[in-house]
């Protein structure tokens, strides 16, 4: 498998101990995560451990502790997600306790450097620092001074104009599509260039399209934009509101009215997608 955000296979002997991200836009991140438990099951799928942990309410030091214990359940790999707010401009009370997120204790930048000089066996630790960081703070001095072979940093910053158009070419063409520029336009207009709604259109959009190979602006405006006709509308308000009996009346009526079964099954799968998305977003403190 590719991935996107390092433009390179996913194998053993290319990936590093760590990854430190940090920035405004993680959704390449997350993505990396997925593509990394996908990549690394073993053959008799046994799923990859995952775990995941925020600063400062879990210390370093424990962090480091499950890192080098064997888990209870053994996994091939294990992924440990270390999660830490950044700077909240609109929240001047909380400067100096978000100042303190990105400060190290000697003994912290000690143990984490003797963590990379021997990290242990098929785990990768990533740290996603969400906003802007002080490239003089001790947290980026520690991590952007350990070797690239052990540790990589990038900034994932958001995708504009010609990197978004490319994203979402690149997205298509894994979905086994081409898209048009007409419709990545549309398709942009449609998402306000949010990758994560971008992400799920074009998930939509690859089912609606079945056996047709090129996604153009035609499909997006009968799919994207057209998600907000009543019936589509009605169907989502039923299962906002777990009402079995109306959504499936709804249903019939869709089917009533010849909708193909593959555009119900974007509705459907966007609605839970939508969930999962709002529930990362309440986790990662991104919306209230």
């Amino acid at each position: 498998m590719r991935s996107a955000l390092f433009d390179r296979e996913i194998r053993e002997e290319n990936l590093a101990a760590g990854y430190f991200f940090h920035g405004e836009e993680f959704f390449q991140a997350h993505q990396f995560i997925r593509d990394l438990q996908r990549e690394l099951a073993s053959p008799d799928d046994q799923g990859v451990g995952l775990e995941r942990f925020s600063l400062p309410a879990t210390p370093w030091r424990d962090i480091l502790d499950v890192a080098r214990t064997m888990p209870f359940f053994f996994s091939p790999w294990r992924l440990l997600i270390v999660e830490i707010e950044g700077e909240k401009k609109d929240n001047k009370k909380d400067d100096k306790k978000d100042n303190k997120r990105e400060d190290l204790t000697a003994p912290e930048m000690k143990i984490l450097k003797e963590y990379f000089a021997a990290p242990a066996p098929k785990t990768i630790l990533i740290v996603l620092f969400a906003g802007k960081i002080r490239k003089t703070k001790p947290l980026y001095k520690v991590f952007s001074s350990l070797p690239p072979s052990a540790v990589v940093v990038k900034e994932l910053k958001a995708l504009k104009e010609g990197a978004l158009f490319v994203w979402v070419e690149a997205k298509a063409t894994a979905l086994g599509k081409r898209i048009s520029s007409g419709a990545i336009d549309r398709l942009i207009e449609v998402t306000s260039s949010d990758l994560y709604r971008l992400d799920n259109e074009l998930e939509k959009l690859a089912t609606y399209t079945a056996d047709k190979k090129l996604i153009e602006e035609t499909d997006v405006n009968l799919l994207s934009a057209g998600l907000k006709d009543f019936d589509n509308w009605e169907l989502t308000n039923c299962l906002e509101k777990a009402d079995f009996e109306k959504s499936l009346t709804v249903l019939n009526s869709l089917f009533a009215e010849n909708c193909k079964p593959q555009y119900i099954l974007g509705i459907l799968a966007g609605f839970f997608r939508d969930i999962l998305l709002a529930k990362t977003w309440l986790r990662e403190k991104k919306l209230s």
